[in-house]
């Protein structure tokens, strides 16, 4: 009956051991399922700064309506015309708008007979376009005026036919 008792306390004792485990490992897995729960609805962050640049270089563009004196008659005088250039320049960039000072500035035909005529950037005409005019760039179209003059003397001794001429103009900043 010792026998008995003593393999009766040993089984008691073995099975009081594995209660225990039972019970630490139980504890252990809620532990641990309670740290997971917090790290999932846990969130970090981090931050970093950006920089960022960009460098806007100064430009300018033109654009020119024809200048056109019309149909006119050999004994019809002084004629005065005008017409507009169109000039966008990069915010407050200072600019000069002129036609090129070499230029013979007179319009042919294709019999090599010419009309000599002058451009100006006031209608009074006392400010020759090749001086120029200037202005300061605001982002968008600026209209430039250009006057354009045909003496009477020079119409006069025309032969009849159509005179053209292409003239250059510039634009600095």
């Amino acid at each position: 009956m010792v026998d008995n008792k003593c393999r009766k306390n040993k089984k008691e004792k073995n099975m009081f051991k594995k209660s225990l485990l039972l019970i630490s490992l139980s504890s252990s897995l809620v532990f641990t399922s309670a740290s997971f729960a917090t790290t999932a609805t846990y969130t970090a962050q981090a931050t970093a700064n950006m920089n960022v640049s960009l460098t806007v270089l100064k430009a300018c563009s033109i654009t020119a309506s024809d200048m056109n004196f019309g149909k006119q008659y050999s004994n019809a005088g002084d004629l005065s015309v005008q017409t507009t250039a169109a000039v966008v320049c990069t915010k407050n960039t200072p600019y000069k708008v002129s036609s090129d000072s070499s230029h013979d500035y007179e319009m042919s035909d294709t019999n090599g007979d010419k009309i000599a005529y002058s451009l100006y950037a006031d209608q009074a005409a006392s400010t020759p376009f090749t001086t120029g005019t200037t202005g300061t760039g605001t982002g968008v179209a600026q209209n430039i005026n250009i006057y354009g003059k045909v003496g009477s003397s020079a119409l006069q001794v025309a032969p009849a036919g159509d005179y053209t001429d292409t003239v250059l103009l510039s634009v600095d900043y």
